[in-house]
This record gives C-alpha cells, structure tokens and sequence, in this order.
C-alpha cells in the first residue's frame, strides 16, 4: 500500500478541511483522510506515485512517512481496511445527454432537441466510450500502488 502515508504532529484542532487545504496540490488527482486516532491520520492518494511526490516534497510543515514506518495502530487500520483505503481513479468522461433527458422526464417535459442533435450526442459518446480501455491500459503501465 504505496499510496498511503501517515500524518502526524498535527495541532489537536485540526479537521479533514485543515488537511486537505494543506494537501490542496493533491485534491485534484484524488486525495482523501481516514483519521487513525486523535493525533494520527492515514492519507490516501490516488498513485504510489503522487504519495512518493509528497513526501519527498512534504511542505505543509506536518510530519508525514510511509505506511511502512507508520505507527502500529494506522498499520493495522490500513491492513483492517485495505478495501476501502484503494486509490481512486481518474473520474471518466461525463455527458449532459442522460441527465438532461432525466431531468426533462421527470419534469414532465419533452426534450426539445433534434434527432441530428441527438444522434451526434450520442456518436461523441461512443467515441468516448472507445477511447477509454487503451488510455486505461497506458496510465497502469507497469505502476503498483
């Protein structure tokens, strides 16, 4: 479990908010706290690589290491809850075309949109959907978490 690091010597009044403003650079490649005890947290990123980056660039001024070298208690809650504490992965290309229709429908609306609009809509989403297994294939090159 590469993608997990442990932080401590934290201020006793910090929250998930305070760490993830001081993880902020993160956030967005997918980043996430489950708290240990009161003075201990596990940081779940989405790579072995994005953990890697932080802490060997570890500026928030907050004690952070590797699982490996973690407290006994994050090891055993890490082990305890390995399911849950995999990384995230990228969030995969999303459409208007269903949630307009469903929101639409459930108004009691119809959808005033032509069948070329729709059939182009729905074309672009084809081509999405082909185009995720070989970019899949390129981002888990070799990578273990």
């Amino acid at each position: 479990m590469k993608h997990i690091l442990e932080i401590s010597q934290f201020p006793t009044h910090f929250k998930n908010e305070d760490f993830m403003e001081a993880f902020d650079s993160y956030r967005q490649d997918g980043f996430d706290i489950k708290w240990v005890d009161s003075s201990h947290v596990l940081a779940v990123f989405s790579s072995s690589k994005s953990a890697w980056r932080c802490l060997k660039s570890n500026t928030s001024g907050l004690k952070v290491r590797p699982l490996s070298q973690a407290t006994r208690a994050s090891k055993v809650k890490a082990r305890r809850y390995s399911d849950f504490l995999q990384p995230s992965g990228p969030r995969p290309q999303t459409s208007a075309l269903t949630a307009k229709r469903l929101v639409m429908n459930a108004l009691g609306l119809r959808v005033n949109q032509s069948k070329s609009q729709y059939k182009a809509e729905l074309a672009k989403l084809k081509q999405e959907k082909m185009k995720i297994p070989s970019s899949e294939e390129g981002t888990n090159g070799g990578a273990s978490s």
